[in-house]
């Protein structure tokens, strides 16, 4: 049946179907951040949300400056802290990422709203920059998705040899199948940057900063908690 249907009707169909879900964060998290509080003076808060009625089934990557920070179902919300100055925030379309550019100042959050519109074979999507005041009514009625963005460790490459990351030791096999435990247990302490350190068998440490005071977080088959 699908063969018979045109490129078009094809693509209205997929825009209306289904719903799309991805991992989101801890609710505590969700509900702090809801507070809209303002950033330190040497950071802009980007609060990136979602909330389309078309293009339920579609999930859609974003990125800052060229970083993923996830993907987006209906009804998310990202938020990050970023350095004030000129950004490129993207969204993953159909044919290749939209992009738009955000110069921001330091101790300010920003509102930037991701919509799906309808494509020749999929929904695509654009971003377009919202008023203070109309971006947090929006972010209000969608939850906070968990954010990959600086989350990930950093891959370092030998000539001929395969990429690996590179850990205290230098030694420790990567894995990080724990990571999305390790991030839940730094987001509930209102920590930021979960990088993975080492592993052993059947565990996987992992630091994250809390302001001035940095944690240590073990996992133990699944099972996270700070140290």
């Amino acid at each position: 049946m699908l063969k018979s249907l045109s490129a078009p009707l094809l693509a209205a169909c997929m825009f209306l179907a289904g719903c799309a879900t991805v991992p989101m964060a801890p609710h505590e998290r969700d509900a702090r951040l809801k507070s809209f509080t303002a950033p330190a003076a040497d950071k802009s808060g980007i609060y990136i949300y979602r909330d389309t009625f078309g293009g339920q089934a579609l999930k859609k990557d974003l990125y800052i400056d060229g970083q993923r920070i996830g993907e987006t179902a209906n009804k998310v919300y990202f938020y990050q802290e970023i350095a004030p100055g000129a950004h490129k925030i993207a969204t993953e379309s159909e044919f290749s990422n939209n992009e738009i550019d955000l110069q921001t100042e330091g101790g300010k959050n920003y509102f930037v709203e991701q919509y799906i519109k309808l494509g020749v074979f999929v929904g695509g999507a654009n971003l377009e920059v919202v008023s203070e005041e109309e971006g947090e009514k929006e972010v209000r009625s969608c939850k906070l998705a968990y954010s990959t963005f600086g989350n990930y460790p950093k891959k370092t490459t030998d000539s001929g040899s395969s990429a690996r990351i590179s850990s205290p030791s230098n030694t420790a096999a990567v894995n990080t199948r724990y990571l999305y435990q390790a991030e839940s247990v730094a987001l509930a302490l209102n920590c930021t940057a979960t990088t993975f350190t080492a592993s052993g068998p059947g565990t996987e440490f992992y630091s994250a900063n809390c302001g001035d005071k940095p944690i240590s977080i073990r996992c133990d088959f699944g099972k996270c908690a700070a140290q």
